[in-house]
């Protein structure tokens, strides 16, 4: 028919045809370019308008999310009020300055009172404008406020006048104690400092807000308004409109060149189809035009046969790797029909392949989980076509062929084939994992539970342990100011002193190692004098060196600063762990501590300290260095020696690691040993660096005043019966309760400056006593302080959240319930003249060895020769537990010997020893 039909053309028509169709074909392949070209750049403009729409919903969800955030915020200082009956000021405005600090964007945070002034502020600073503020004055906030009361819940107001200026706007939450109405918490928030913290700057758009058609932020520089996108926030009754432009530099960025390459390229295309057209129809050779139509089919007969054999090799992969992996592979359709079950969902779900497929997948899934999944997969397959976690539905779980459940994680992905839509997943049955996790989850319930135990027993062991040991070295302290003591008397008294202050020593190593290990020990870094802490350690242990006669070495390099910041307390015990070490388990040679600066820290004001610690002792052995820093664990040597718990070099290791430091060990059996430690540290001036306290004894307080009342308030009379002593010897006014409740009685009547209050007692204990007596202060003029055998930090801050000024733990130091009073009364004391030490008394010493030498020379044969040699053997080793063994053998008859003897061992003059037995043996 197409040829009767050109047959009826005329022949010039279908000769202008023929050379008319290149051209037409041209100008129909350009309309089609130019058509593509519209469809990309307006592709692109939808874009950009995408972008700028999902840029708008996110700004809207960070302003309801971080607005929902500082309102609850709020709440939570509410509910605190609440259920504390009402915040003390001062607790109040830390709990409000931790959320200033938490959430930016505050203004303020104010506390209204029931007759709607404005009371507290934090932060004062820049919000003086507000302070004693009479909102009842101004109607619109009034309202707010009214409303907010009766409704009990938060309510936000529009866009105001801040008094502190600028535009803003309230959240006013309401305090409730029961049925009592006790005011307002109210949260000032300022514009721009609220949206500049809670919105980043956006580089690509500028942002717009608007409150009732009134601009209250601007972000962003100039834009295009035809592509403005718009959104609406609205909560806790704010209605804002967010508009969001794109600016020049987006329109920049995503500006794309494929629509112009399109065009440019699309054009010389068309053309040059054009002329290929008019080139072919120039061609009247039919023949090769055949024989190269030939040519191309056998081509693409040929690319699609080798396209087929790579497809059934690819298939033949796939299917190797179906069959190989661990996890289920399973494919449905959009009828939810199984399409593919691979071996490993045959493992895990107990069907064989014949069995499932074609069968719906409700069979795999629990009945009550189904229709759940099916709506997943529908609205799935309406997302993009990413790969996601099934999980983030909640739980998944697999039923097996006999009907057991098990937990799984799966992801699912799709896959569109000819209009088909096909869904993949890849299943693991996590049983033994989530069966692992409730064991670890268990065993760690169990293993805090044990550590809170050990805490608690340490804490009773604590506090039983303390409250005898506080009386025995407090009447101990009383008991060396009676002027009337004798020299036996006082060496008694030191004894037990001694005694008493080893055992708190071993109590507190203890206590230390469990606060360690149980994260409670804290870091308190202060400014001090590095150089006088080393100089002092070197006084305190010269005299027990040159006992030994080793040398004691302090090599301080020039380089290591004066004045520095750190824990000072806790490098002094670290110090004087190695160090007293070194020289006991020393016999002959030195003692070395080595100071040097290692590096230098940026900022310049950091650096880094290194500690050694060398002596020429004993030696450990190479097996025992890797369990030497383990608690209770000792070398040989230490292991030989009567004295230690095996706690020091476990309690140094933990306390450098507390801060930032570490420590090693290098030792030779016979040769001695060298422990090597640094730290970082901060370098300081002068400033700041606090005097030594006076350790003389107070024997009064100076009578320009009045006599300071005290309270003594403790639930065992010996304890009370302790202070009473003491301050009434030192001039104070003292009246003694035994419990909470008696505390309250006479605090009412006798109104006391100071009350010493102790925490665990019957009928009331102090924490409950201290809150009452604050609750009926109208000022806090009452100081009280805390006295616990307890020592922990928890029973610490429980006592000053009460409302005490001050805690101290039991067992306590004379000085240091002194110097408290002394910092919270302002009283000033009188001391006793300062005595002098065992060196600042050598005539003494003389007149007593000279006493020793006009013995009747049968006494000194009581003394037999062996006694004189372990004698001067134990002074040299400086073993001060063989010489007492030895003193106790000293025949009554020289029992001046004796006391001279337990004198100079107590003070570790071990040379001193030495030569009155050399002039003793003389005149023997």
């Amino acid at each position: 028919m197409n040829k009767i039909w050109l047959s009826c053309i005329p022949p010039i028509t279908h000769t202008l045809m023929r050379k008319s169709l290149p051209i037409l074909l041209g100008v129909v392949a350009s309309i089609a370019v130019l058509f593509l070209w519209y469809q990309l750049s307006v592709q692109e403009q939808l874009n950009i308008a995408a972008l700028t729409r999902s840029e708008a919903t996110t700004i809207e969800i960070n302003l309801s999310h971080e607005l929902t955030n500082r309102i609850r915020a709020l709440q939570r200082m509410a509910k605190r009020w609440e259920n504390s009956n009402g915040t003390p000021r001062e607790l109040w405005e830390k709990d409000a300055d931790t959320y200033i600090n938490d959430f930016y964007g505050y203004r303020a945070i104010e506390y209204i009172d029931p007759s709607y002034h404005v009371s507290w502020i934090v932060p004062l600073a820049g919000n003086e404008a507000a302070q004693n503020l009479d909102l009842s004055q101004e109607p619109r906030r009034q309202i707010t406020l009214k409303i907010a009361q009766e409704l009990r819940q938060p309510i936000v107001t529009g866009t105001i006048s801040l008094v502190q200026g600028g535009k803003g706007f309230l959240v006013s939450v309401p305090l409730f104690v029961g049925d009592r109405f006790d005011g307002f918490i109210l949260g000032v928030f300022q514009f721009p400092v609220l949206f500049e913290g809670i919105l980043p700057i956006s580089k690509g758009y500028k942002i717009q807000i608007y409150d009732r058609n009134q601009l209250i932020y601007s972000q962003g520089s100039s834009s295009l308004s035809n592509l403005k996108q718009t959104s609406v926030f609205q909560a806790y009754g704010v209605n804002w409109q967010i508009e969001v432009y794109p600016n020049l530099a987006l329109l920049a960025e995503t500006k794309s060149l494929l629509p112009n390459v399109v065009l440019v390229a699309g054009l010389i295309s068309a053309w040059l189809l054009a002329i290929v057209v008019y080139l072919v129809q120039l061609s009247y050779h039919r023949i090769r035009k055949f024989k190269q139509t030939n040519r191309q089919l056998k081509w693409e007969i040929n690319q699609r046969k080798e396209i087929e054999t790579a497809l059934a090799i690819s298939q033949s992969r796939f299917a190797g790797i179906l069959d190989i992996a661990s996890d289920a592979i399973i494919s449905i359709d959009e009828n939810y029909i199984i399409t593919l079950f691979n071996q490993g969902a045959e493992r895990i779900f107990g069907y064989k392949s014949q069995e499932i497929l074609g069968k719906p997948l409700s069979l795999l899934l629990p009945e009550r989980f189904a229709k759940s999944h099916e709506n997943y997969v529908q609205n799935y397959s309406r997302t993009s076509g990413e790969t996601r976690q099934m999980a983030e539905r909640g739980e998944i779980f697999g039923r097996r062929k006999d009907g057991t459940e098990f937990p799984a994680e799966a992801s699912i992905s799709k896959l569109n084939i000819n209009g088909e839509m096909i869904f993949t997943t890849f299943l693991r049955d996590i049983t033994d994992r989530k069966r692992s996790e409730i064991e670890l989850r268990q065993a760690k319930e169990e293993a805090e539970a044990a550590n809170l135990a050990k805490s608690i027993f340490l804490a009773n062991m604590s506090h039983e342990l303390r409250t005898p040991l506080n009386i025995i070295l407090g009447f101990t302290q009383v008991m060396e100011r009676d002027r009337l003591l004798t020299p036996n008397q006082r060496e008694d008294l030191e004894t037990i002193r001694r005694s008493g202050d080893h055992l708190l020593s071993l109590i507190n190593d203890i206590l230390d190692l469990s606060k360690i290990e149980t994260g409670h020990y804290t870091l308190e870094e202060t400014a001090f004098d590095l150089i006088a802490l080393l100089h002092s350690l070197k006084s305190m242990l010269s005299e027990r060196a040159s006992s030994k006669k080793l040398q004691l070495i302090f090599d301080i390099s020039p380089k290591v600063p004066q004045f520095i910041i750190t824990d000072a307390q806790k490098l002094r015990q670290i110090l004087l762990n190695l160090l007293s070490n070194a020289i006991k388990f020393t016999n002959q040679g030195s003692v070395i501590l080595q100071v040097t600066e290692t590096t230098t820290i940026i900022p310049s004001s950091s650096t880094r300290l290194q500690f050694q610690v060398k002596d020429t002792g004993v030696g450990i052995a190479t097996e025992e260095l890797e369990t030497i820093f383990d608690a209770f664990v000792q070398a040989q040597a230490g292991k030989e020696s009567v004295n230690g718990t095996g706690l020091g070099l476990t309690i140094s290791r933990k306390l450098l690691e507390l801060i930032g430091g570490e420590i090693s060990v290098r030792s030779t059996l016979g040769q001695g040993s060298t422990f090597t430690f640094t730290l970082p540290v901060t370098i300081t001036n002068a400033i700041n660096i606090e005097p030594e306290q006076n350790d003389r004894p107070i024997i009064g307080i100076v009578s320009d005043r009045p006599q300071p009342r005290i309270l003594v308030v403790d639930d065992r009379k010996e304890n009370r019966l302790l202070l009473v002593k003491l301050l009434l010897r030192s001039g104070f006014v003292v009246r003694e309760a035994g419990n909470g409740q008696e505390a309250i009685q006479l605090w009412q009547e006798w109104q006391p400056d100071l009350i010493f209050m102790d925490i665990r007692m019957p009928i009331l204990d102090g924490c409950e006593a201290t809150r009452q007596i604050r609750a009926m202060e109208t000022e806090p003029t009452t100081i009280i302080i805390a006295l616990s055998a307890q020592a922990s930090e928890g029973d610490r801050l429980l006592a000053l959240n009460a409302g005490c000024n001050y805690y101290i733990s039991k067992p306590f130091q004379e000085k240091t319930l002194f110097i408290t009073m002394k910092e919270y009364l302002g009283v000033e004391y009188i001391y006793a003249e300062p005595k002098l030490t065992v060196k600042q008394q050598p005539d003494s010493s003389v007149s007593l060895v000279n006493q020793f030498t006009e013995y009747d020379p049968k006494l000194l044969y009581l003394l037999k020769k062996e006694w004189f040699t372990e004698m001067e053997n134990s002074a040299v080793c400086g073993d001060d537990v063989a010489i007492r063994k030895l003193i106790d053998q000293i025949p009554p008859d020289l029992s001046k010997l004796a006391i001279y003897l337990t004198k100079l061992v107590d003070n570790y003059q071990f040379e001193q020893i030495i030569e009155s037995l050399s002039t003793l043996s003389a005149s023997n």
